[in-house]
């Protein structure tokens, strides 16, 4: 049977030196073979896995995301690192990333977004007593 696409004829390993070593080329090379559909591996020891916003979304009305959820969630308990879920936007998604053994998450639920210049204000709004070495 002929391979109908590139994802079925080509796979590319990318090794975590060569990500280091210029993150920025990685990032827009990897994301012009996810747009052509190859199937791309990397070699990392890792030290958190985050599970994106989409999964998290679908994971409560398809029943194929809420496996994946759960494979990423056990994989990362078995490796002994931590698992962060993105794109939590409601009570439920939280309550079912929570029934899975999830253990951090960040999304509109928790906060709006805000910009880099406001991070400190808001930390510090957020803990009381607590001042910042240099601001």
């Amino acid at each position: 049977m002929k391979p109908d696409s590139l994802r079925e004829r080509l796979e590319i390993e990318i090794t975590e030196s060569a990500l280091v070593r210029n993150l920025e080329a990685a990032q827009e090379i990897l994301g012009g073979l996810r747009e052509a559909r190859a199937f791309t591996t990397c070699d990392l020891k890792l030290d958190k896995i985050t599970i994106d916003g989409s999964f998290i979304h679908s994971m409560i009305s398809e029943k194929e995301d809420a496996g994946i959820v759960r494979a990423l969630v056990g994989l990362a308990h078995a490796l002994g690192i931590t698992v962060a879920a993105e794109g939590i936007q409601d009570s439920a998604q939280q309550a079912a990333l929570i029934r899975t053994g999830g253990e951090q998450g960040q999304g509109y639920l928790y906060s709006d977004a805000i910009s880099a210049e406001h991070v400190l204000d808001v930390i510090e709004a957020d803990v009381p007593g607590l001042q910042l070495i240099g601001r």
